[in-house]
């Protein structure tokens, strides 16, 4: 087995994912672990361009006019090392009445001293709706420090809802920074979050 392959086949194990993602043909996915892709499927009206970088990885997505993805996209990004950054640079595209809802998974199992950073630029086109729902999966230590930060501008009648949800760990330390513009917005910050966690205790810190 390659060295990629085995990677994604423990980087899917660690999601705890129910649904046979990997090999059912209806469900698209993109598996980054660090700065590489290491597994990627589309369907038709969803396109994904990705550049590695140093550090992390750039993911253009743009889902077409019209479009509607029946079942969730599953986004997998993670780190197996102790130590490192990853970072993610996103540009995310809905066209006009499209809809879908994204799952992402982050995936930090052994982190002592890991950064993991988000920066997204989203636009929901008039009356489309993009759900981003980030589940996160840690180690015991809390090394992980997590900084989500994304401008999402809504057209006429557009729709953008997003939950955090620590499944497993300890977080460490997040940092939050979404701000909401567009038809119903003005340049004001807004935090549309839901933040939950489940199985263990432990502390986090929020900001």
């Amino acid at each position: 087995m390659s060295n990629d392959k085995k990677l994604l086949k423990d980087l899917y194990k660690s999601t705890e994912i129910e649904e046979d993602v990997l090999n059912s043909p209806d469900i698209a996915h993109l598996f980054i672990h660090h700065n590489k892709v290491i597994g990627a499927r589309l369907l038709p009206g969803l396109e994904v361009d990705t550049e590695e970088m140093k550090d992390g990885v750039k993911v253009n997505i743009v889902l077409k006019q019209n479009t509607v993805i029946q079942k969730s996209v599953h986004l997998c990004f993670g780190m197996f090392p102790e130590k490192g950054v990853q970072k993610i640079i996103m540009e995310v595209k809905i066209g006009k009445g499209a809809k879908v809802s994204i799952l992402a998974h982050c995936i930090f199992p052994n982190a002592i001293d890991v950064k993991h950073m988000m920066d997204a630029k989203i636009n929901i086109g008039e009356d489309a709706e993009y759900n981003y729902f980030e589940r996160h999966i840690h180690g015991k230590k809390g090394g992980v420090k997590v900084y989500p930060k994304a401008v999402i501008n809504l057209e006429k009648n557009a729709k953008f809802s997003t939950e955090f949800e620590l499944l497993k760990g300890r977080v460490g330390f997040i940092e939050i920074d979404y701000e909401l513009a567009g038809a119903n917005f003005l340049s004001k910050k807004c935090y549309l979050l839901t933040v939950t966690r489940r199985k263990q205790n432990g502390g986090w810190n929020t900001n």
